[in-house]
């Protein structure tokens, strides 16, 4: 397939968001319709860099997620900037990211009429829409870096991706012996909260207390099943959890779930006051 004018824009609305939305028609026509994350490289027109972000189909609309904000920050990527995606591989899938800022300037040069990379693409070439005016002054192109504000990467509060509000996103398990070191979760439980493309979690207990966990992938009987893994087992042991004892799981937003742990001897308790008399 001829890759020369597959591309796509996007306007960036928010700053501190660490996912962007994808343009689904460019997305169902030049990369893979899949659930399974995958990993996409980006690239810029002024660095030798690569940054890695995930990529992820989540209730009929795409997504770049873990590292995108990394990309953000290292390439002052802001609100209001105009970023033209240009596919220029699909095995691995690589990206060239053209940033340009409200002035209509392609960032990180030194001006609208200076010494721009030959290769770079003008807006709006090959986009099938609108181009952006390019008649700016060369003055106005010196960007003032003094007003830009830095977002804090110490717990960068994720945005929720789900696209269904109303979606239940909770799951509870009864804990068995196979579940001290890691714990399954449940298909429904991913794809409501579209947690499946983190590699780590926050989990929270109902003190307010907080412990970084990881997830993984491990096949079992040729299925696919996403688990905490490293980080589960001090959750458990600080939280005293035991084999029998119920913990339901609730997604608040981003990487946060809230773990409320029912014990087992309340729960048979709870059990014995309702049924008897």
């Amino acid at each position: 397939m001829n890759l020369k004018k597959a591309s796509f824009f996007k306007i960036i609305m928010r700053d501190s968001d660490d996912f962007i939305s994808l343009s689904p028609v460019f997305t169902k026509k030049y990369m893979e319709e899949s659930n399974e994350t995958q990993t996409i490289v980006l690239k810029t027109n002024s660095s030798t860099a690569e940054w890695k972000v995930k990529y992820l189909k989540i209730d009929g609309k795409y997504y770049f997620m873990d590292g995108w904000l990394k990309f953000m920050k290292d390439n002052g990527v802001q609100m209001g900037d105009f970023l033209v995606f240009w596919l220029v591989s699909r095995s691995p899938t690589v990206f060239e990211v053209f940033p340009y800022a409200p002035n209509t300037c392609l960032k990180n040069q030194s001006s609208c009429s200076g010494n721009i990379n030959p290769g770079t693409p003008k807006v709006g070439h090959g986009l099938g829409g609108p181009s952006a005016s390019a008649d700016a002054d060369s003055d106005a192109c010196d960007d003032d870096d003094d007003d830009d504000k830095e977002t804090s990467m110490e717990e960068v509060p994720a945005y929720d991706v789900s696209v269904n509000k109303n979606i239940n996103k909770s799951m509870s398990k009864i804990v068995m012996k196979t579940y001290t070191n890691c714990i399954p979760l449940t298909k429904e439980f991913e794809n409501a909260t579209g947690i499946g493309c983190y590699d780590t979690l926050l989990l929270k207990n109902k003190e307010g207390s907080k412990w970084k966990v990881d997830i993984r992938r491990y096949i079992n009987n040729n299925q696919k099943t996403l688990r905490i893994s490293k980080g589960w087992a001090k959750f458990v042991k600080d939280n005293k959890v035991e084999v029998g004892d119920k913990c339901e799981f609730k997604h608040l937003k981003g990487k946060l779930v809230r773990v409320h742990v029912f014990k087992k001897n309340e729960r048979s308790f709870g059990n014995k006051s309702n049924n008897g008399d």
